[in-house]
């Protein structure tokens, strides 16, 4: 929605005009888009998001992996009744080892996400972010 309409409001002209290509009023748009982000930046709430952010997903992944883990087990045990029928037999084989998969790699997930964290370069805590965690442990 724009605050400034393009192609002169609906105003009908009698030369037929409607306004340039607009560059006024992208000049304005990105105007006001250079002056917020700088905004941010200047003010460390980029950086306070980002480490919400990153909190939040930690207890997204915990969540997940205890869904996973359920549905892992419940599809080995269906996998397993569907073994029983020899109409389904490959298909009951197929489910319970997707199922054990799932739960193996739910397993050694975090081990592997450890050692790719390893590997990264380190880089320093911006100073933003070590105020605002303070600021949550009181």
């Amino acid at each position: 929605m724009a605050l400034v309409p393009r192609g002169g409001g609906g105003v009908v002209r009698a030369s037929g005009g409607g306004g340039g290509n607009g560059c006024l009023h992208q000049l304005i748009e990105g105007l006001i888009v250079v002056v917020v982000v700088g905004t941010l930046i200047q003010g460390g709430a980029l950086e306070n998001l980002a480490h919400g952010v990153l909190s939040l997903s930690d207890h997204v992944v915990t969540a997940v992996r205890l869904v996973v883990g359920g549905l892992a087990v419940m599809a080995m045990m269906a996998g397993g009744i569907l073994a029983i029928s020899p109409f389904h037999r490959r298909l009951g084989y197929e489910v319970a080892l997707g199922g054990l998969i799932a739960i193996a790699l739910a397993a050694i997930g975090p081990t592997i996400v450890a050692d790719v964290e390893k590997a990264l370069p380190q880089a320093p805590i911006p100073q933003s972010a070590v105020i605002f965690e303070e600021a949550a442990l009181r």
